[in-house]
């Protein structure tokens, strides 16, 4: 075959070629075009507010004493709120500010909420008014007690465990008057109040975990029982002294219950357990 015979037969085999791969990408790129776009589900997404808030939780319902005034948690949008009413009907008050417990008091006509910064006050003769706050001296602070009809006061664990930090302080119901009632030792904590404003229990720390529930007595403190390191113990009210303590309990037990304690010997009587 002469030179000019081989030159035009690889010029027709590259023509060929060439044809095939331009019709392969033309194919190709036809069906690249009609290929079928994925589409969205039709399925609504869920908000993300809904994976990390309640927001249709109602509870932690407060009737008053002489049972005029009713208050609970409530939720609008997901921020939590409280409102309250006449138990008779009508408006529907609410407070918008994150507080962290509340009690109302009718005999005072007083609301009163205690947040992680500050304590307030709503003046039930004017419902609809915000609250009058105040922020306590200490940088570093636990509620301690409500104040009652016989005691308007405010009671604050100072959590400055610095030997020239008082322990606990005491504040008018206006949070305007301060007075130390007990220094600071960096071991006593838990205290409780009686409606008439007097020291009903407290608790001191150890080393290891443990610590034991004191009264008063006219001597000083007595110790009733001891608490693990691991044992859950909740006081459910502010006896006088001499008074039997009601308590939630698990000491010694692997459930809690509802116990009645022997102030003078530390003795725990079972009133409910749950057997199941």
């Amino acid at each position: 075959m002469s030179f000019l015979n081989r030159v035009l037969t690889l010029s027709c085999c590259l023509l060929v070629l060439g044809t095939a791969n331009e019709g392969q990408a033309q194919r190709n790129n036809s069906q690249f075009q009609t290929a079928s776009v994925p589409r969205h589900s039709t399925t609504p997404l869920i908000p993300i507010r809904d994976l990390f808030a309640n927001r249709h939780f109602v509870g932690d319902f407060q009737l008053s004493a002489n049972g005029t005034w009713l208050t609970w948690r409530d939720v609008e949008g997901i921020q939590s709120v409280i409102k309250y009413r006449r138990l008779s009907g009508g408006r529907t008050y609410t407070i918008k500010q994150k507080n962290r417990s509340y009690y109302l008091d009718d005999q005072l006509g007083k609301l009163f909420l205690v947040s992680e910064k500050e304590m307030g006050i709503i003046d039930l003769r004017h419902p609809n008014r915000k609250p009058y706050t105040f922020k306590p001296k200490e940088k570093d602070w636990n509620f301690a007690g409500w104040p009652s009809k016989k005691a308007p006061y405010w009671h604050v664990e100072n959590n400055d465990v610095s030997e020239a930090a008082p322990d606990l302080v005491r504040y008018d119901i206006t949070g305007r008057n301060r007075q130390v009632l007990a220094k600071n030792d960096g071991k006593t904590f838990g205290w409780t109040f009686t409606q008439e404003g007097a020291m009903s229990t407290r608790r001191r720390s150890f080393e290891n975990g443990t610590h034991v529930l004191e009264v008063p007595t006219t001597t000083g403190w007595w110790k009733v029982l001891t608490i693990g390191k691991y044992d859950r113990f909740f006081i459910q009210n502010a006896p006088r002294p001499g008074q039997p303590i009601w308590a939630l309990s698990d000491r010694g037990r692997d459930k809690l219950a509802v116990v009645k304690v022997d102030p003078r010997t530390g003795e725990e009587e079972i009133f409910y357990a749950n057997l199941n």
